[in-house]
């Protein structure tokens, strides 16, 4: 068994399910083209899928949905960076 991510036709996640590939094969859940595995421990595509994230073919990474107060991309993990505004009173 294993994780798969459905993708749609704009790399976006759907949903991810276990099964095993040869169930998967059979059409059962749509097209198998597009369902990814991902797995849990991020050894593949640098993050789990979680539905709303979006493969990046050219990164090879699942990416969750960008915070609106996220500035950049960490390309290392691929993962949305947050800075923390100063407090009141802090200069900076």
């Amino acid at each position: 068994m294993a994780c798969f991510a459905e993708l749609d036709k704009d790399g976006v996640v759907l949903r991810v399910i276990v099964i095993d590939e040869k169930t998967l094969a059979t059409g059962r859940w749509g097209d198998a083209a597009n369902w990814v595995e991902t797995k849990p421990d991020d050894a593949q595509k640098k993050n789990y899928a979680s539905a709303g994230f979006t493969l990046d073919k050219v990164r090879d990474a699942f990416i969750p949905p960008r915070p609106a107060e996220a500035l950049s991309l960490d390309e290392s993990k691929c993962r949305w960076i947050v800075f923390q505004r100063p407090t009141k009173g802090v200069i900076v």
